[in-house]
């Protein structure tokens, strides 16, 4: 059985992760009337680099002998291998979007509108899963989970699902979803850098935000052990605390920045 908790956390953080994104973008919006297309680009930047791009790579990557055989030989490799890619298609993604289709939008609120698309996108597809979660511990404590769907599903397959959702605690789905808003945050501060770097003509601020992408992507899951979720969380949130100082100091640094076509 699925307790009553962990099923209201799951809601919770599906709350957060579909709900957080559309009210930062309507309140900023509101605020800084940030052009519409500068919100849509950051949405089709993930939607290509990740969910069209890099997630199918990765799923063929699997199948491969040679990525099992590296899984099983060293997790900091493989976890390396999965921050790296993230940060070279979603930076270079943002490289892209600047470069050639917001080229003519490259102020400080059009960045941040970017990066609220890029990450609320980001935080909508990884909600899925909380939806799935819900679905899931609504039909094993009905009974219906080994009636409909394990018997669809390869034994172990069914074992693991049901595994997991008993064990997790309640606060672990909680986490999730705060772990959705930190970071939307840590994307703004990320697409202004890029932006920065478009505008001035400094490309090596492409390089910058690859290795902060991959650095983040790769210390947080390797700390889980050591720190413990919300120990991780709490280091994602003073993260994304930083980030959020500097997405603040860094609009007089526009101000101040010529752009340079």
């Amino acid at each position: 059985m699925i307790s009553n908790l962990s099923i209201i956390f799951m809601g919770i953080a599906l709350v957060i992760q579909f709900l957080a994104p559309i009210v930062l973008a309507i309140l900023f919006y509101k605020k800084e009337k940030a052009a519409i297309k500068s919100f849509f680009v950051g949405v089709l930047c993930f939607t290509v680099t990740q969910i069209i791009i890099r997630i199918p790579l990765l799923q063929l990557l699997q199948l491969t002998d040679w990525y099992k055989s590296l899984v099983n030989s060293s997790v900091f490799l493989a976890t390396l291998l999965l921050a790296l890619s993230a940060g070279i298609f979603e930076e270079t993604g943002r490289f892209l979007s600047f470069r050639f289709i917001l080229n003519n939008s490259l102020e400080w609120k059009e960045g941040v509108a970017f990066g609220i698309g890029h990450g609320g996108i980001e935080s909508m597809y990884i909600g899925l899963s909380s939806v799935n979660n819900i679905l899931l511990s609504l039909a094993i404590n009905s009974g219906t989970f080994d009636s409909l769907i394990a018997k669809q599903l390869p034994a172990e397959m069914a074992d693991t699902i049901r595994d997991q959702l008993t064990s997790l605690t309640p606060a672990t789905f909680l986490a999730g979803g705060l772990e959705r808003l930190f970071t939307i945050f840590i994307h703004i501060g990320l697409s202004l850098l890029v932006l920065y770097g478009v505008r001035n003509r400094k490309y090596i601020y492409l390089l910058y935000s690859i290795l902060i992408h991959t650095l983040i992507n790769l210390v947080l899951p390797l700390l889980m052990d050591f720190l413990g979720i919300w120990g991780t969380e709490t280091l994602l949130a003073l993260i994304a605390v930083i980030f959020l100082v500097l997405t603040h100091k860094s609009r007089k640094w526009f101000d101040f920045s010529p752009y340079i076509s």
